[in-house]
């Protein structure tokens, strides 16, 4: 059993909380994106997390690297960083090509201490990073969006934290800084991404498919 301190993470996300930039690197260009994403044995702690490189202009895949894991840390919400960080960070530290901009599976600054996983990668990393999430963590939306591209801010503790995104297929997502950008452009680059008939940013649908099929091989 993992024994953590619970007051000691706490402090740990407020501190790195702190180093978060909120407004893109002025010489930014996008042209690659990262996208990461894990799968996990549901009978085990085993898990697979996956990396891809887009190329947006070509809408191809140029490298793509996963990795093989034991979740030592367990799952606890508002931790999620702890859990699944490190090999993220290790992830990145094989692929051969620096991405300009990062999407992460995950919240960013829309957390209680403002340091979601997104945010937790994208300072340790300094790189543009942007995290997309599926569910709702916390926070209330000023509306439903209801027509695609249509985005509404989220609001918590009275400031704005993300924002709730209309995607072109499916239910609203969540989308939130995660380190060297503003919440404008990063819902802008989010839904660029996002093709017609699909709910999530291409990276990170490519992210998951290459997770799954991993899985599937029974690499764990």
């Amino acid at each position: 059993m993992f024994n953590f301190n619970k007051e000691k993470l706490c402090k740990i996300q407020e501190l790195l909380a702190e180093k978060v930039v909120r407004k893109l690197p002025d010489n930014f260009s996008l042209s690659k994106i990262a996208g990461f994403d894990i799968s996990y044995d549901k009978k085990s702690n085993s898990a697979i997390a996956a990396a891809i490189i887009w190329d947006i202009e070509n809408d191809t895949i140029i490298e793509k690297e996963f990795l093989y894991f034991q979740a030592r840390f367990p799952y606890i919400s508002g931790f999620l960083a702890f859990r699944e960080m490190p090999s993220y960070y290790k992830l990145l530290k094989r692929l051969k090509v620096k991405p300009d901009l990062v999407l992460v599976d995950g919240h960013g600054i829309l957390h209680p201490r403002k340091l979601g996983l997104a945010a937790h990668l994208g300072v340790i990393i300094k790189i543009p990073t942007i995290g997309v999430a599926k569910s709702r963590f916390i926070g209330k939306a000023d509306f439903i969006p209801d027509e695609p591209g249509e985005y509404t801010l989220i609001r918590y503790e009275n400031e704005i934290l993300g924002a709730l995104l209309k995607p072109n297929r499916g239910k609203n997502i969540y989308v939130s800084i995660g380190n060297l950008i503003d919440l404008e452009n990063a819902i802008k680059f989010v839904y660029s991404m996002i093709k017609s008939d699909k709910r999530l940013p291409e990276p990170l649908i490519l992210a998951d498919n290459l997770s799954r099929k991993k899985l599937e091989k029974g690499l764990v």
